[in-house]
């Protein structure tokens, strides 16, 4: 039997439970109670009748933005047309309005206080969680995901049951908003379903992006939209949609679209999400559609993302799973719907929303509560908690019934490795804390605070720094209690290059919160900025033992001591962290480093060896491993160790020209031209760059555009680099001057002997390395030989 296919569209998230039994009570010794065996469990079903499952997740999509949800300035042809031939759930709430969390619940059936994850950074998901993927898989799935965001990459914990995992997004200093296109997306997760089918039942989890701020539609959707960059962003996704579904078309399809949480866009005060929990940031698409589904029909009662991953196996015809909060929308019923957002709790002490919704009423539990009835007031616009308090009081008891504790300082699940470094670098300063007990003010009296600080925070993303710090200025002045505010001011300062104002700023808001972890740290990192290393050091070893689960800090406690002239002391501190967190992979590898610097560099392999295992590894540890590699001759592991290493320090010159080397030592001469362009954008001056894009051209009998790159390079570096004179002696040779390319010649040789005896003077001073090998350059004899 052909597996039929079930297609997967999900913007959010559910999960499998992570409880135990309870230990059974001791029995009487004299008569010990007989032990009933366990039943068996349910038979799974035959491999061949297992369906295939397409799951994808479109991130920051409103249900009322989709033109099957009424929407008719919507071009979202391929979810329309999905709707028509199947069902449309029309109130699927997310549980909270963030991605991270909104995932795990999409993978667990779990909801946030549930599996643990509260908010974006503050926790992974935990590896003892089943999730929907290790579900498939142990019933004999193939697996594969790709995903879009540095949000959703392995490192939060979602790569956990798939066989093969695509998260190849490009970081960049605002790590929280790194993406990419939903073409790059599903091209992968088509070259992994072409890559075989040996008749096991497959599911593929695609999650993609491109609705989520910044806006960066193409031209022709804006055309299209008459200038709607939020609609241009989801009419190009549905597009490629439209693409991938066409990819599974062979077989019996059973779709399902779902969304991880919606945006803003302006509604109850709210620029972009995670704020509130308004239907707004909440209300999100869920689809179905395929065999046994009837065409055209809606579900008008509440669901909730927990109730996808319930859905799926029970569609499947699997097992489901115990003590979730998730139900499978096939059995009859409804049930009430949580949800949650402690964002403005954490980040500017004002009352937490927390809502439930019942039927055609929606409560959100704030001090002065408000009951909305979606139905007939979908905009959220008349509020009747004081008319009917019977109401309020019966939905409160779901929230007591539920009894979820507040986010506190004791959460069992640790955050990710420099998850806290980054919200530090994106200005997040609170470190995430609040009295549960005290009684906050609620936010509706706040709400052109929350307003600005996220207009602050879009100008940040857009690069427009003289607007947001206009926004900051009066932010900190209006509300100087608020850290988060006195952070982003911070960063604005120091990208302006107004340091003076940056550590005068940072000075203010200790003054107001001298506990703050993170002021702290950029107290530190400002000392250090300033000459006075050794103070720094001290800071940042305070700041780390209160964040252990941030390396970056050890890191930085380490390295400022070797600034301050202590090597020894740092090196001590090093292997004493070491010791306590043998995992620190950042550490590690800044510890191999120093061993190569100071020409030891047998010890320091074991090191780099431990510090390449790193998320982002630190600066020249994949050099120095290439360096290694390539002694070996292993040159397609030293590539490829070089090329992580650009990748992640595109200002690294030596490792920029090794694999520049290399590459021309294996005729990629139009990679080493992609190379060398980037680089170059930022290292203009840089002789050794200007030569590899010139022997590429030349290598590719571009004798022209040699010349131009060659003279460039000999106006910005040494007249005698051996290198450009030993291609121009080629070039020369090349243009029919055979005296003069042989002049040239005889000058590139002595150049090269005076830098060989250099680097000799180098060695004995200490080697900074292995050497890398040269392949790929001018020929060793005189032109034309």
């Amino acid at each position: 039997m052909t597996p039929s296919l079930i297609t997967l569209v999900a913007l959010v998230g559910c999960g499998t439970d992570t409880s135990s039994s309870p230990a059974p009570t001791d029995a009487a010794v004299e008569a010990p109670a007989p032990v009933e065996p366990t039943p068996p469990a349910a038979p799974l079903p035959p491999i061949e009748d297992l369906p295939d499952i397409l799951l994808v997740t479109l991130d920051t999509t409103r249900a009322d933005r989709i033109g099957a949800y009424g929407y008719d300035k919507a071009l979202t042809e391929t979810l329309d047309a999905l709707a028509a031939r199947g069902q449309r759930f029309d109130r699927a709430y997310s549980p909270l309005p963030l991605t991270i969390p909104s995932h795990a619940t999409l993978f667990t059936g779990l909801y946030p206080p549930e599996h643990g994850i509260r908010s974006n950074g503050d926790a992974v998901l935990d590896a003892e969680s089943t999730t929907l993927a290790e579900r498939l898989k142990a019933a004999g799935y193939r697996t594969a995901a790709s995903v879009a965001a540095f949000v959703t990459t392995r490192r939060f914990g979602f790569d956990q049951g798939f066989d093969v995992y695509y998260d190849d997004v490009k970081t960049s200093k605002d790590f929280w908003h790194a993406e990419r296109p939903a073409d790059a997306v599903i091209d992968d997760i088509l070259r992994w379903e072409e890559m075989h089918d040996d008749g096991r039942p497959r599911f593929a989890w695609v999650h993609l992006y491109d609705a989520h701020f910044p806006y960066l539609p193409w031209p022709e959707y804006i055309e299209k939209t008459e200038g709607r960059p939020y609609d241009a962003e989801l009419a190009r996704l549905d597009d490629q949609l439209e693409r991938l579904f066409a990819a599974f078309a062979d077989r019996p399809t059973l779709i399902v679209v779902v969304g991880d949480h919606g945006e803003g866009l302006g509604d109850h005060h709210e620029v972009a999400h995670g704020m509130g929990v308004y239907d707004s940031t909440q209300r999100v698409p869920l689809l179905i559609a395929g065999p046994g589904i009837e065409a055209g029909s809606v579900v008008t009662d509440p669901v909730s993302v927990a109730d996808v991953t319930p859905t799926i196996l029970s569609l499947a015809g699997l097992p489901p799973l115990d003590g979730v909060s998730g139900r499978a929308l096939t059995e009859e019923g409804s049930a009430p719907v949580y949800m949650e957002s402690y964002q403005v709790a954490q980040r500017f002490q004002l009352a937490p929303p927390v809502a439930v919704v019942d039927g055609p009423l929606k409560l959100i539990d704030l001090p002065r509560p408000e009951l909305y009835d979606v139905v007939a007031d979908p905009g959220e616009t008349n509020n009747l908690a004081e008319a009917r308090p019977q109401d309020v009081a019966r939905l409160r008891s779901h929230l007591e019934r539920w009894a979820f504790p507040a986010p506190g300082t004791d959460e069992t699940h640790a955050p990710n490795a420099e998850v806290a470094a980054q919200l530090a670098a994106l200005g997040y300063t609170t470190g995430g804390g609040f009295d549960p007990d005290a009684v906050l003010p609620d936010p509706k009296d706040h709400v052109e605070m929350l307003r600005q600080g996220q207009l602050a925070d879009r100008a940040l993303h857009l690069g427009n720094e003289e607007e947001a710090l206009q926004i900051l200025e009066k932010l900190t002045t209006d509300h100087p209690d608020v850290s988060e505010f006195w952070g982003r001011l911070i960063q604005v300062y120091d990208k302006l290059g107004r340091n003076d104002d940056a550590r005068r700023a940072v000075d203010l808001a200790l003054d107001r919160d001298s506990s703050n972890l993170q002021l702290l740290s950029i107290k530190a990192t400002h000392l250090a900025q300033a000459g006075e290393h050794e103070a720094a050091s001290a800071l940042y070893q305070q700041v780390a033992e209160g964040m252990p689960y941030s390396p970056r800090l050890r890191v930085m406690a380490v390295a400022t001591l070797f600034q301050a002239n202590k090597p020894a002391e740092g090196h001590q501190l090093a292997l004493d962290y070491l010791d306590e967190y043998p995992e620190d992979y950042n550490l590690a590898g800044f510890v191999g480093v120093d061993y190569v610097k100071r020409g030891k560099f047998a010890q320091g392999l074991t090191y780099l060896e431990k510090g390449i295992l790193a998320d982002t590894p630190e600066r020249d540890v994949a050099f120095h491993l290439a360096a290694a590699a390539a002694g070996r001759r292993q040159l397609d592991e030293s590539i490829r160790l070089l090329q992580q290493e650009v990748a992640s320090y595109p200002d690294n010159l030596k490792a920029v020209a090794a694999l520049g080397r290399h590459l021309l030592g294996q005729r990629r001469n139009e990679e080493v031209l992609d190379l060398t362009e980037d680089a170059l954008s930022r290292l203009e001056k840089s002789g050794d760059l200007w030569y590899l894009k010139a022997q590429a051209l030349f290598n590719l009998t571009r004798y022209d555009d040699a010349r131009k790159a060659l003279e460039k390079g000999l106006e910005v570096t040494e007249p005698d680099m051996s290198d450009l004179l030993m291609l121009e002696a080629n070039l020369l040779k090349q243009e029919g001057k055979p005296e003069e390319a042989q002049a040239r010649f005889e000058q590139a040789v002595e150049a090269r002997k005076a830098e060989e005896a250099g680097r000799a003077e180098q060695r004995k001073r200490g080697p900074q390395g292995l050497p890398m090998r040269r392949p790929g350059g001018p020929p060793a004899g005189p032109p034309g030989r």
